[in-house]
């Protein structure tokens, strides 16, 4: 499954056009205790806006190349590492961080996880410590949800097939609602879109 999300990003490099932005994060294991791994590039922007010349399409292919070998790295950690917990919610502040840098361009945030949240506060595997009514408020209140204003969620690896799997769907729905981020059915996927393209407008 991890292969079939990396081919999806290197289809999705392969679109980016001239002064497009990537950053890509690797998710964090338990707060920013662990190292925050992420990577960021902008695409060229031509000194011509309405003459592209060949050069300009060499410099573009090349840092479409540069974005994939970064998926690559990032996404097979060294052997030594091991990881015990995934830690969503820290890794998506983070990335609204990031959004709000570059706020001013159409955001896609494509998410590689089984959405599984799993810390010593919340486990979402087989729904055994679900975060409790009135926790999103109370995050909200404390500003813990991210900023996403206008963002397009695309999520690649979860799995909302079972009665467990369908609670946890609907805490993402909510959650990146409240964060201002659009997550539609069809953007909740197992696997990759067969178009190869991310169904965002």
């Amino acid at each position: 499954m991890k292969d079939e999300g990396n081919q999806f990003l290197d289809g999705l490099s392969n679109d980016l056009q001239f002064g497009d932005h990537v950053t890509i994060l690797r998710v964090q294991q338990v707060g920013l205790q662990d190292h925050q791994d992420h990577w960021s590039d902008d695409m060229p922007v031509p000194a011509d806006p309405t003459y592209i010349n060949s050069r300009d399409q060499k410099l573009l292919i090349t840092e479409r190349e540069n974005v994939k070998s970064a998926v690559k790295v990032l996404s097979n950690p060294p052997p030594a590492d091991k990881f015990l917990h995934t830690d969503l919610l820290t890794t998506l502040n983070l990335t609204g961080e990031y959004a709000h840098d570059y706020r001013t361009r159409p955001t896609t945030i494509v998410v590689l996880s089984d959405m599984l949240q799993s810390t010593s506060e919340i486990e979402m595997e087989h729904a055994k410590r679900m975060p409790s009514r009135g926790w999103l408020a109370k995050q909200e209140q404390l500003g813990l949800v991210p900023k996403l204003p206008g963002a397009c969620i695309v999520v690649v690896g979860a799995d909302p097939t079972t009665p467990e799997g369908v609670r946890v769907r609907a805490f993402w729905e909510e959650y990146f609602a409240a964060a201002g981020a659009t997550l539609i059915p069809e953007n909740y996927r197992v696997t990759p879109p067969a178009s190869g393209s991310a169904n965002c407008t």
